[in-house]
């Protein structure tokens, strides 16, 4: 069940008191980017350092910042979205043919859901990855319909490439650093200036990439630059994504935090997002 941004804070009081301190800082940074206040973005930023900057595994000695933070994303009052559970995406008998059709995918029918997670499972060679990039519009289908219902009509195929976000299990290389590269990602969306700073800042914190963020490709790990891929992408407040093995060399702790984050973010009580990943396991 999706919860209300009044919900969602009170959940993070509750994790970061009980001493789940990961998943209290994290539930707080989804409620903060909610709000879409800077006023907000800079009490939690203050936080954050702290957060950060502390050595010790337990957290608690930061309640009291970490009760202002709350306080601070409780003054802005905001709407939940009502579109969780509404169909975003349709295919009816889609098929993809290669090599003049010795390889054929479909007919397939699906529908995605707001707020769901679909989880696309088979061996190497069964055709996960066209599938995805199928939905995505990267493929051109060779028979059926696909149709999106977004929440608004996209402008042009940019616009339509925003709310449907493709992130393929080898990313490709990027130049520069970590926050560098999000702050342009934000510039094409039209956000600059202080906004940008600070919801590029508010991003980094929230998919664990505070100490990383000068770094640059090279220097992330596997997990790290996945991180940084599910970053840059909800910078771009996509309604539906498509990821292609984001496990694959993970080790399980990690896998479990993806996933966990994965959840997270598309039950938001403002942009709930239809999501399928593809998995061998």
């Amino acid at each position: 069940m999706m919860q209300t941004q009044k919900g969602l804070v009170e959940s993070a009081l509750l994790y970061f008191k009980r001493g789940d301190f990961s998943l209290g800082y994290r539930t707080l940074l989804d409620a903060s980017l909610n709000t879409d206040s800077e006023q907000v973005f800079i009490k939690v930023l203050g936080f954050v350092e702290k957060y950060e900057n502390e050595s010790s595994e337990d957290k608690s000695s930061l309640l009291s910042l970490f009760k202002e933070s709350c306080n601070a994303v409780n003054s802005i009052k905001i709407e939940s979205n009502i579109t969780v559970g509404q169909t975003i995406l349709k295919g009816e008998k889609i098929t993809k043919n290669y090599n003049g059709g010795r390889f054929v995918l479909g007919p397939v029918n699906i529908a995605l859901k707001k707020g769901d997670i679909y989880g696309l499972v088979g061996e190497n060679g069964n055709g996960k990855t066209t599938l995805l990039t199928t939905l995505a519009s990267l493929n051109k289908l060779t028979s059926g319909v696909l149709k999106y219902s977004f929440s608004t009509v996209p402008k042009d195929n940019f616009d339509v490439l925003s709310k449907l976000v493709y992130i393929p299990q080898r990313t490709a290389v990027w130049y520069g650093k970590v926050l560098d590269n999000l702050k342009f990602t934000l510039v094409n969306h039209g956000v600059k200036g202080k906004k940008n700073d600070l919801l590029v800042l508010m991003m980094v914190a929230r998919f664990g990439l505070w100490k990383y963020k000068d770094l640059k490709w090279s220097e992330l790990s596997s997990g790290y630059k996945m991180r940084f891929e599910l970053a840059r992408t909800m910078l771009r407040k996509p309604e539906i994504i498509l990821l292609d093995e984001p496990l694959a060399n993970l080790d399980i702790l990690a896998q479990q935090i993806i996933l966990e984050d994965l959840k997270m973010m598309s039950k938001s009580p403002i942009n709930p997002i239809a999501m399928v990943f593809s998995s061998q396991q």
